[in-house]
């Protein structure tokens, strides 16, 4: 999850991170 929190300042990505956390 240390990747995708960087990748959260990256549009599109957040929006994934999201799908994830909600799993």
């Amino acid at each position: 999850l240390s990747a995708a929190g960087s990748r959260v300042l990256s549009p599109g990505s957040l929006f994934s991170t999201m799908i994830l956390a909600s799993r």
